[in-house]
């Protein structure tokens, strides 16, 4: 009576096989998981960047003025303060604290901790006596990937 086995090249055969397979499934897992981190990094960016210009154009496009005294118009950091018709003045400006550096509106946070704001500069291009226009540079570094989003625009008083 003879007993069927599998022969030491048939079970090598079958090691490798599986191997292979289970090679491919892994890198396959590796790149599926480093393509999220990717879009969770851009998508973070996108996010944190729109807001923060949505948020700039709406209250610079509905100011009355801008306050000359705090907006100083000068270096990598600035503070913007907008005169406002019904309310309070609304400041903008970047602070840094242990989670980077972000940008508040009346001294809340507009960024989230997952990215730090690397430049925001301002600058008066007004001419004449146009309402105020105002050209923002705003660069952006995920903490994630150190992924970089730059933004510039250029954004004008409605009055």
């Amino acid at each position: 009576m003879t007993k069927q086995a599998f022969t030491l090249i048939e079970l090598i055969l079958y090691i490798g096989i599986v191997a292979v397979v289970a090679t491919v499934l892994l890198l396959f897992s590796v790149n599926l998981a480093e393509s999220q981190n990717d879009n969770d990094s851009v998508r973070e960016l996108t996010e944190n960047a729109r807001a923060i210009m949505s948020t700039l154009e709406r209250e610079i496009r509905d100011a009355a003025g801008v306050d000359d005294i705090v907006s100083n118009f000068t270096g990598s950091i600035d503070t913007l303060a907008l005169d406002q018709d019904s309310g309070p003045d609304v400041v903008f400006n970047t602070t840094t604290d242990s989670d980077g550096r972000y940008i508040q509106i009346d001294g809340e946070r507009m960024s989230s901790p997952q990215v730090d704001v690397t430049r925001f500069d301002l600058t008066d291009v007004t001419r004449g006596s146009n309402p105020s226009s105002i050209r923002i540079d705003l660069e952006l570094t995920s903490n994630i990937d150190s992924r970089v989003f730059d933004l510039q625009t250029t954004l004008t008083q409605r009055r």
